[in-house]
């Protein structure tokens, strides 16, 4: 590529490096967040604090923590070594990951014979989408899925042979120890799908060493996997048949470490433009397309992932954002088309407004929210209370936050859920309640996803 290319395009780096600069800036503005955020990095100060590496636990109780596996957690708790135990810590290892997974997104579109400017637009509207930016500065598994489903893409577009089937053994063995079987399948359905109807595919798809992917997968997976099993028996059965296939299933599936997400089948194909705004709006300009093979291979791992999830009872908006890398570069190439020349610099330095204005509300206007989805504003209160030696009682589960930030300031512990004998609470006693909140009137009401901390 001329040096020319680059140099004409140099407003696209500052910009690109701008955007990334403003999260950065703003992972540790908001305390973490409950439930996700706070139980996860929950799970992973555990790890630090019981130095077992292998047995992951979450609180109250410290009991097993059956939902996931351990990569990310691994990842947040080596932040935490390095950091401390904080909310920024605990966002960095996400905001790290987002660096290869827009660069490996270039060389994706590259490899498939995309031009270098779009090329380069796809990072910055991938960059400044919503579910980018929010998923990039929080605590969750899925910008590592998102990670893991894009490298195999790549893997996938390089010439066969050993090395890369080495490689691909490592992204699945990895895959296996950050959320099960879920990346093989959206890995391996777009890839089976796109061999199926090309006859180079089909010889690619034989040309492969299956079972040196296999071996290298089991190798870094299952000792973890036999390890745990020892530890807790059962584990195995319900990791891969509730968590894998109880979503599809039902709706009651997570009873181990959460709620499900009960959603109407076919809601991951609203998701998907969700998570891609502000420039989902493009799409209804795709009539204008001319489908190309470069296209629908990027369409095949852009739909596949979208409608699998079609069919889940249980799934949230970020479930679908291993299909944004593909959606990036396919809206890049629209926009290339849709708009002239003279409009596109324009046009891309809109990307920068999405980000900045995350930024000013996570910097300077997020405090209701913190009020509303974190207990660190009550840790305070709290503190002095734990500290006279008393015990706080709680019905249901309280915020996660508490736990989290208790435990990382050495606030004392003393804690237990409440039962008949506590009645009536004493004088002074704290009590979190859980599915109500204070109305104006200062009266208990019903309210979904609220806890409350009561003192008598």
């Amino acid at each position: 590529m001329k040096v020319q290319e680059h140099l004409k395009l140099y407003w696209a780096y500052y910009l690109l490096a701008l955007i990334l600069l403003l999260r950065l800036l703003s992972l540790g503005a908001t305390p973490l967040l409950d439930s996700t955020e706070a139980r996860y990095a929950s799970v992973s100060q555990n790890i630090l604090r019981f130095n077992d590496w292998v047995f992951l636990r979450f609180p109250p109780f410290d009991e097993h923590f059956q939902c996931k596996p351990p990569l990310q957690f691994w990842l947040m708790a080596f932040s935490f070594l390095g950091l401390g135990v904080n909310a920024f810590a605990a966002r960095l290892p996400n905001f790290l990951l987002g660096l290869p997974w827009l660069w490996l997104t270039y060389l994706y579109a590259r490899q498939l014979r995309f031009s270098h400017q779009t090329a380069l637009y796809s990072l910055l509207l991938l960059a400044s989408s919503l579910y980018f930016v929010l998923e990039t500065g929080t605590v969750s598994l899925d910008p590592l899925v998102s990670l893991l489903v894009l490298s195999a893409a790549l893997l996938f577009e390089l010439k066969a042979g050993w090395r890369r089937d080495l490689l691909l053994g490592l992204v699945f063995g990895l895959a296996l120890i950050t959320k099960g079987l879920t990346v093989p399948v959206l890995v391996l359905g777009p890839f089976v799908l796109q061999s199926w109807f090309s006859r180079a595919g089909l010889v690619g798809l034989f040309r492969l060493n299956w079972f040196l992917v296999a071996a290298i997968s089991l190798a870094i997976a299952l000792p973890w996997f036999l390890l745990v099993e020892r530890q807790a028996p059962g584990y195995l059965q319900y990791f891969f048949l509730n968590e894998h296939f109880g979503r599809f299933l039902n709706t009651s599936y997570g009873d181990k470490c959460g709620n499900p997400h009960v959603r109407p089948f076919g809601s991951a194909l609203l998701y998907a433009p969700f998570i891609c705004l502000p420039w989902s709006v493009l799409w209804l300009g795709a009539f204008k397309l001319k489908l190309n093979a470069s296209l629908v291979k990027a369409l095949v791992w852009a739909l596949f992932p979208i409608l699998f999830f079609c069919f889940a009872r249980s799934l949230l908006e970020s479930y679908v954002l291993p299909s944004l890398s593909f959606l990036a570069i396919i809206t890049a190439f629209l926009a290339r088309r849709l708009l002239s020349h003279k409009l596109q610099k324009p046009f891309f330095l809109l990307t920068l407004i999405l980000p900045a204005v995350l930024f000013v509300f996570f910097v300077f206007g997020s405090a209701e929210l913190s009020v509303q989805r974190s207990a660190l504003h009550k840790i305070p209160e709290v503190a002095q209370y734990l500290r006279d030696g008393k015990t706080i009682l709680f019905e249901g589960n309280p915020p996660y936050s508490f736990f989290f930030y208790t435990r990382a300031l050495s606030i004392p512990e003393g804690w237990k859920r409440i039962t008949d004998e506590d009645f009536p609470p004493k004088e002074d006693q704290l009590v979190w309640i859980e599915g109500y909140a204070l109305n104006e009137a200062g009266i208990l009401v019903k309210k979904k996803r609220a806890v409350t901390l009561m003192r008598f």
